[in-house]
């Protein structure tokens, strides 16, 4: 049987409390912040893991609390639970992480559907690692992820990744191998191309 804990999430340490450090670090505005604090609210919301909201004694409908941006609020979480909030914030992050993205038109929902493709990708096609560094890169074109990925010690050490040095560890993907996983992720719509002519630079589909 799955043990259920109360945790506390506010604006300021949701993150932390949450056990997600490593995306506290990687966060560059009050924006972000915001923006996936809301999420992880909308998806307690509905799910029915919030247990206690602010200001609920002068609430004149049940989801008053739920619609007052940056209070805080009590949520019960089951391990299941915390791995799907996590997967939350991980896509979230992939999609705000560089700033570029307008925070005000993503939803969970959309988020949510992304998460279970992403899910879905092949670690050890190297799949994965693409989508990884992505968001971030400037332009995100085949020879920026090569830029991203070569040379530096593998993402998922524990895969079978095709291009991880079986000496050192470390990823020895090409331009032209970048170049084909991206289109073989544009194929299958996890990618869309933003320019019509080559270098294409890629995006990620919501």
């Amino acid at each position: 049987m799955n043990s259920e804990s109360d945790v506390t999430l506010s604006p300021d340490t949701f993150l932390m409390s949450l056990g997600l450090g490593s995306v506290e670090t990687e966060l560059k505005s009050v924006d972000q912040r915001m923006a996936i604090f809301s999420l992880v609210r909308e998806l307690a919301h509905a799910r029915g893991w919030i247990v206690k909201e602010p200001s609920a004694s002068v609430a004149t409908s049940a989801d008053l609390p739920f619609r007052i941006p940056g209070t805080a609020y009590t949520v019960r979480l089951s391990q299941p639970a915390s791995e799907e909030i996590a997967a939350l914030v991980a896509t979230a992050f992939l999609l705000i992480g560089d700033g570029e993205v307008d925070t005000q038109t993503i939803a969970v929902g959309a988020i949510m559907a992304l998460t279970a493709r992403i899910k879905k990708l092949n670690v050890d096609e190297g799949e994965r690692s693409v989508i990884d560094v992505l968001q971030r890169l400037r332009p995100p074109t085949a020879a920026a992820i090569t830029l991203a990925l070569h040379g530096r010690p593998c993402r998922y050490p524990e895969s079978a990744c095709r291009f991880r040095e079986p000496d050192n560890g470390r990823c020895a993907i090409t331009v032209t191998q970048a170049s084909a996983t991206a289109e073989a992720l544009y194929a299958r719509n996890i990618l869309r191309h933003v320019n019509a002519a080559e270098p294409f630079e890629y995006a990620i589909v919501l």
